[in-house]
């Protein structure tokens, strides 16, 4: 796991299973025979499965989230100001790090979040899970830019406006991720 690339895959990949081409676009700066050697290893020491298409964590990768749930929040807590020219924040990450703060509610829904053409879906309840890509119907729609998203997240800005259908569902999903805000 100590080579470079690894832990950077497995994190692109606790949302759920992506393309080559995906975890290329999330890697900026990996030459594209690192990343397949990466890929290979990682399948051959039972860390990812490749049905042919997608790349996916195992049960054994997915033994390593606390430890890229660990990282992120040492990096959070470090995190020295703005994104320096030429960084840029990437969605999934974004939605890795709420998926890592997810705790488990009284409340049991389906919340999508539609977030400049990407999509998320959150099950919240007893044994809530958040995952790229739309799971069956949702109780509430969160539909919004990255801005968007932000401001309510860490600006105060208010969920109503972005929420189509049960605006009590997404506001209970802000809760199970410690952000209280969102009526």
């Amino acid at each position: 796991m100590g080579d470079r690339w690894n832990l950077l895959i497995v994190r692109n990949l606790v949302l759920g299973p992506q393309t080559w081409g995906e975890l290329r676009g999330g890697l900026p700066g990996v030459a594209t025979n690192l990343l397949s050697d990466r890929l290979t290893g990682l399948e051959e020491h039972g860390v990812i499965d490749h049905d042919g298409r997608l790349y996916a964590l195992t049960e054994r990768g997915r033994e390593l989230e606390p430890v890229i749930f660990g990282l992120a929040s040492w990096g959070e807590r470090h995190y020295f100001g703005p994104p320096r020219e030429g960084e840029r924040a990437r969605l999934r990450y974004l939605f890795t790090a709420l998926r890592r703060k997810l705790r488990p509610g009284a409340r049991a829904a389906t919340v999508r979040f539609e977030v400049a053409g990407e999509v998320f879906t959150a099950a919240l309840g007893e044994s809530p899970e958040l995952v790229a890509g739309e799971r069956g119907e949702a109780d509430a729609v969160v539909r919004c830019s990255v801005e968007g998203l932000k401001g309510v997240l860490f600006g105060g800005a208010p969920l109503a406006p972005l929420v189509e259908g049960d605006v009590e569902a997404a506001a209970a999903f802000l809760r199970c991720t410690g952000f209280m805000g969102g009526g």
